[in-house]
């Protein structure tokens, strides 16, 4: 949307909105005050006659003095103008164009409807629009806070009268916070980012959004950041810090970017991380946890809970919100459990959706549980659904194969509002190396990988390190430095993106991300922090019957990147001309003669089958040990085993290998990703040229400098 502002020199802006109050409202004693100063600035001889006003636009006015057609304005002057004040004006001309409000609402419903998945009818939105703000809500829920244009997406664990004022304190809760008065405007991240805020700031545009495709939609350009690239390639994301488009900035946990709408400047705030540990016994920490975690678990209270189905698996994190729930708030009939995986899963006692059925049996919840077999969609259909939903940020695709049908239910049903999920923050091992923990927090660097320690050299792809913000400081315990890794990485770039795919069709909250339970735990010694021992514990004193599961009920994700028709469809991406253009001939071609189909020569060698036979004989015995409450063999020995021990045999082990089938479907991500957007650039594109018309729950906020 043009901000009429754009026609005036910046310093008259205060001068025409006095005028505005002086001629419908003049007060005592300021008239000539202000007459005097127009005069001064516009150095006019009026010679008697009085001035006509015209408003050209909303909050524009323009005087008419005389004739139109005969008065010039320098030749009226009796003094040289000044060229400096009126050099807007000459550029702009008169009559000045008025702004079309209607146009640019049209065109934040247009970006509603490209942000829509395509298996979803129809969903809420929430447009407004006026000469120097613009926001929409897709997927708008009605529990929503609003307060004059400042709004919460999400859940606030506690009702909180001030969270609409700028530079409050953040609230807890999981949310994206979008504050907006006359002087500022702030957009606030929750303690982890829970929901991911990106915000674009140039001389004229500040964009904040819950999704970066409408930012680029809106910019009507794409220009790709090519640092995303080793990040994929390594971990399956974009990174902890970057976005697909270089201009676009991400927010991180517990922070806020602040506009200054007087100067047109930003600042970013960013409250510390902070390990408090107290001197308590083991028992006191425990307590505490519990106490937090009931805290949070009340505060759903305020929920029909009958609309807010737990997503219920067969391990630890959440049953624990069904074990707190039924004991401090409802009765078991009033809970809906719902379990989503492949249908065989529940003839297999040793998996999630196998489990959870007979834990949900046992507390006599209404339980449901949801096919997730593959989608007979065309692959690339189901993987475009998929990139679209969470714009590509993460390859985490087996549990989406069913074409979003699962999450595409729940949006058209009417019974549901959103989903409890049962996230937690807990490093659920010893920390030993570097290396061992960006491993298991799903952070390796490409030279952290055996077969791809050189690829960024060979192929002269953008250098790949952690930030300062997210490197070991000098001096900070290895302890410390995996939390902090957890609180700035592994949560928002991870968990937050998987989020976002689901935010696309509903709501959801996570009840043991709050602001209390992280503090608590923040407050622990090391000991209890690494583990998971004190959560499990926990967990067990709450109901120690059912067994935990040890098998996921998805599919395994190399079974459908080796899937002969998901390697042609890559394949055929990769050698386009878009993709050669990203990555270079020499990655495509080194890249396809690495890649495996399921079934072909190339696997089915003795080496692979003992390999295969090998696997299988662990896990049935790591299920074995799962299943009686053992937990695995691996974290029985992490947790035996003297730490000197397992550092030396870390130090010494080989480095983990990356599957280039997997690296491979990445490059189709980024691949897709980048013609996504470029698409969406056009197809916006395309409305502008026919005349200027102008994120779920996804909230796309613009302010245009006046």
């Amino acid at each position: 949307m043009r901000e009429t502002g754009n026609y005036l020199n910046q310093s008259r802006q205060p001068i025409l909105l006095f005028l505005h109050m002086l001629l419908f409202n003049p007060p005592i004693g300021v008239r000539k005050m202000l007459i005097f100063f127009l005069c001064f600035n516009l150095s006019l001889t009026i010679n008697a006659q009085q001035p006509t006003w015209v408003e050209e636009a909303p909050g524009v006015w323009k005087t008419i003095i005389g004739k139109p057609d005969a008065f010039d304005l320098l030749k009226a002057a009796e003094v040289p103008a000044r060229l400096d004040g009126l050099e807007k004006l000459s550029a702009s001309g008169f009559p000045l164009e008025k702004t079309d409000i209607k146009a640019d609402t049209e065109a934040l419903h247009k970006i509603c409807n490209l942000l829509l998945p395509d298996n979803l009818s129809s969903t809420k939105q929430k447009v407004f629009s006026n000469g120097d703000n613009a926001y929409v809500i897709l997927n708008y829920q009605p529990f929503f806070k609003s307060i004059d244009h400042s709004f919460v997406l999400g859940h606030l664990y506690k009702n909180v009268n001030n969270w609409h004022e700028i530079g409050s304190q953040s609230p807890e809760g999981n949310f994206a916070i979008f504050r907006n008065n006359e002087q500022y405007f702030e957009a606030v991240s929750d303690i982890l980012a829970t929901r991911t805020i990106w915000y674009y700031h140039d001389a004229d545009y500040f964009i904040a959004s819950t999704s970066q495709r409408p930012i680029v939609m809106y910019l009507g350009s794409f220009e790709f950041d090519d640092r995303v690239i080793p990040w994929m390639l390594s971990t399956g994301t974009i990174g902890p810090e970057y976005s697909w488009d270089k201009r676009i900035k991400k927010l991180r946990p517990d922070s806020s970017v602040l506009l200054n709408k007087l100067d047109w400047t930003i600042a970013e705030k960013h409250n510390p991380f902070s390990l408090n540990p107290k001197k308590k016994t083991d028992q006191e920490h425990k307590n505490e946890l519990r106490t937090a975690a009931e805290g949070s678990i009340k505060s759903l209270k305020k929920l029909n809970l009958t609309e807010w189905p737990i997503t219920l698996s067969g391990g630890y994190d959440s049953r624990a919100i069904l074990f707190l729930l039924k004991k401090n708030m409802v009765s078991g009939d009033n809970l809906h459990t719902l379990t989503y995986g492949l249908q065989k899963s529940l003839k297999n006692r040793y998996s999630d959706a196998f489990v959870a059925n007979k834990l949900a049996e046992e507390l006599e919840t209404n339980h449901s549980f949801h096919p997730l077999n593959r989608s007979d969609e065309p692959f690339s259909v189901i993987f475009d659904r998929y990139l679209k939903c969470g714009e590509g940020r993460i390859d985490h695709i087996s549990a989406y194969m069913d074409g979003m049908k699962i999450w595409n239910n729940i949006a058209e049903s009417k019974k549901i509002k959103g989903v409890l999920r049962g996230d937690v923050i807990f490093f659920p091992y010893k920390t030993i190396t570097e290396l061992h923990i960006r491993h298991h927090l799903g952070c390796p660097l490409c030279s952290d990988l055996k077969n791809m320690e050189s690829i960024i050299q060979d192929f002269d792809f953008p250098e790949q390190k952690l930030s300062d913000f997210l490197d070991r400081k000098p001096g900070e315990s290895i302890d410390i430095w995996c939390d902090r890794l957890y609180h700035y990485f592994r949560y928002p770039t991870i968990h937050g993106a998987l989020n976002d795919i689901k935010l696309s069709y509903t709501e959801v909250i996570n009840p043991f991300i709050s602001r209390q339970i992280i503090d608590t735990v923040y407050q622990f010694p090391d000991h209890l922090r690494k583990n998971k021992k004190i959560f499990m514990e926990l967990v067990d004193s709450l109901h120690d019957k059912t067994p935990y599961a040890s098998r996921s009920s998805t599919e395994n994700s190399l079974e459908i990147f080796r899937d002969p028709e998901v390697v042609q469809l890559i394949i055929t991406a990769l050698q386009t001309a878009h993709s050669k253009a990203l990555f270079g001939e020499d990655f495509i071609d080194f890249l396809t003669n690495k890649i495996k189909v399921k079934n072909s020569p190339i696997t089915e060698n003795k080496s692979g089958n003992f390999a295969t036979i090998k696997k299988k004989i662990y896990n049935y015995i790591k299920g074995i040990y799962l299943y009686y409450g053992l937990n695995s063999l691996k974290y029985k020995s992490y947790k035996i085993l003297p730490k000197p021990l397992l550092y030396l045999y870390e130090k010494f082990k080989k480095k983990p290998s990356a599957d280039f089938n997997r690296v491979a479907f990445r490059c189709y991500m980024i691949t897709r990703m980048t013609e996504i957007l470029e698409q969406d650039t056009a197809i916006l594109n395309q409305s502008y040229s026919n005349g200027k018309t102008s994120n779920s729950a996804q909230a796309f906020h613009k302010t245009q400098r006046r």
